[in-house]
């Protein structure tokens, strides 16, 4: 006769060990995941970010305003720097010239340790998670819908945007 309870504990035992097998492997595949995903929401905005650049060419070759479509990634910002009376910019930004970022601001963070949307968050964001571009010209500002020189977040894509040149700068205008 066989020992039952010898049994129940070796059966036991190799389902509590398949369990855990199960669990690294989808944290496994989680992480795995998260590293694609960010890598392809880097290149979403390089890509964007070439969008732009293209259409600010055109507007200084045109002298018109100018439409691009940005299609990702989503919840990201459009930022110009300087951002506001601030001089710093993100690490990729050359210290003599303006520039446009397009940066991931974590906004969910923001809200559960009541930080406010500022400079600092956006400076912080660029420098962690954002990809930029050096423009030439005397200024560059990102403009919302409702006409403030604050970054614009690319919400519910594809969004307009419109390229506007001003005597040596640019405005990046939602449309």
């Amino acid at each position: 006769m066989k020992d039952k309870k010898g049994i129940l504990l070796s059966t036991t035992l190799k389902v509590v060990i398949a369990v855990v097998c199960v669990v690294l492997l989808l944290i496994f595949g989680a992480k795995t995941y998260g590293m694609f995903q960010e890598e392809s929401n880097l290149e979403k905005a390089t890509k964007s970010l070439g969008e732009i650049h293209s259409a600010i060419n055109k507007a200084e070759l045109s002298g018109e305003r100018e439409e691009t479509w940005i299609y990702s990634p989503t919840s990201w910002s459009i930022v110009a720097w300087p951002y506001e009376e601030d001089f710093r910019r993100p690490i990729e930004c050359s210290r003599d010239k303006y520039c446009i970022c397009i940066c991931d601001v974590n906004k969910i963070d923001l809200w559960i340790t009541k930080i406010p949307l500022g400079k600092e968050t956006f400076l912080d964001s660029c420098n962690k998670k954002g990809v930029c571009i050096d423009i030439e010209g005397d200024f560059v500002k990102t403009i919302n819908k409702n006409n403030q020189n604050i970054p614009v977040e690319i919400e519910n894509p594809p969004m307009r945007l419109y390229v506007e040149k001003f005597s040596g700068g640019y405005n990046l205008i939602e449309g």
